[in-house]
């Protein structure tokens, strides 16, 4: 795992806690949450994820992992559902242990309130995600996230009429962090969609269930496709093939690779129909990472590589990618 981060809202709780004399209920809450996470990243790690970074919020924590979005369904489900029950089987023995009637209490609502909030039906929490996983196993995979968008914003009205009804300062901090998180990951949609397809080409996803859809909006997890285009019929890879690799399409966009997972076809794609001339002369090798192609006409005219001194100017190009990249 690359790193364990606190969200800056941790600090204000913590402040909270002090002035208040309330520093034994936050211990409790990230022992909690420390058990909560370490459910996922354990489970994860027996299906090979590679976890990138967990980052603590006062109501959970969003464990962030570097594995494929088109991995079996049951897989994501196990690593969501373990966050929860390793928490409750811990509760379930730590409790045990306790001596005074008030740590029993403290310690059962510290838990009972860590469990209900992240299972609430609200991504990017358990509950949210969840919801999206079981959804791909009968509707497509974009459609997944507008119906959880759409539970989670309605949850999240219905958390502001509870506050206006009981007023209290801890839902209101509750709900503006929430509320900033689900608009940071809608931000991130597309990227998931584009990735989500460029996984399935990459990669030569093939399954054994297979649909005929009109549209790569109703692809879904675990199927193979064949995309109706009027009176003809064309293969998920060769559509996926145009969609990647044509010209008209490779002008347009600024797509993200991860070559650890890149097939030799794709790269003898690149090389073949779209190196300039210069280029190959040059004898660029386009697996050197990370890399930025610069496409003009159709063609790849420069490859700018972030650690070569080079008249691109490579802080010009880090600038870019802060700007534009999202790095998930």
């Amino acid at each position: 795992m690359q790193k364990v981060k606190f969200h800056k809202s941790c600090l204000l709780f913590l402040f909270l806690a002090v002035i208040t004399g309330q520093f034994y209920l936050i211990l409790l809450s990230f022992l909690l949450l420390f058990v909560h996470e370490c459910g996922h990243f354990f489970t994860a790690c027996l299906f090979n994820w590679d976890a990138k970074e967990i980052t603590f919020y006062p109501f959970g924590g969003i464990a962030k992992f570097s594995s494929s979005i088109n991995c079996p369904i049951i897989e994501e489900l196990l690593v969501l559902i373990m966050g929860p029950v390793t928490q409750c089987v811990f509760y379930l023995l730590f409790k045990s242990f306790l001596t005074t009637t008030y740590q029993l209490k403290l310690l059962t609502l510290v838990h009972y309130n860590i469990l209900v909030f992240n299972l609430l039906p609200i991504y990017p929490l358990d509950g949210g995600r969840i919801i999206e996983v079981l959804l791909c196993y009968f509707i497509a995979y974009q459609d997944s996230y507008k119906v959880t968008f759409f539970i989670s914003y309605l949850t999240l009205a219905g958390i502001f009429l509870f506050f206006l009804i009981y007023p209290s300062t801890y839902f209101l901090l509750m709900f503006i962090l929430i509320l900033l998180r689900l608009i940071k990951e809608k931000k991130y949609l597309k990227y998931y969609y584009e990735r989500f397809f460029l996984e399935r080409y990459l990669k030569r996803l093939v399954y054994k269930k297979r649909r005929i859809v009109k549209s790569d909006k109703k692809f879904r997890r675990e199927y193979s496709h064949i995309i109706k285009r009027g009176n003809w019929y064309q293969d998920e890879q060769d559509y996926l093939k145009d969609k990647y690799i044509n010209r008209k399409n490779i002008t347009k966009d600024f797509v993200y690779i991860d070559s650890s997972n890149v097939s030799e076809n794709f790269y003898n794609d690149l090389n073949n129909n779209f190196l300039s001339e210069k280029l190959k002369s040059q004898n660029i090798d386009l697996k050197t990472i990370p890399n930025i192609l610069i496409v003009k006409e159709g063609k790849i005219v420069k490859v700018l590589y972030k650690k070569q001194p080079s008249k691109l100017k490579v802080k010009q190009a880090e600038d870019f990618i802060k700007k534009n990249w999202i790095d998930e």
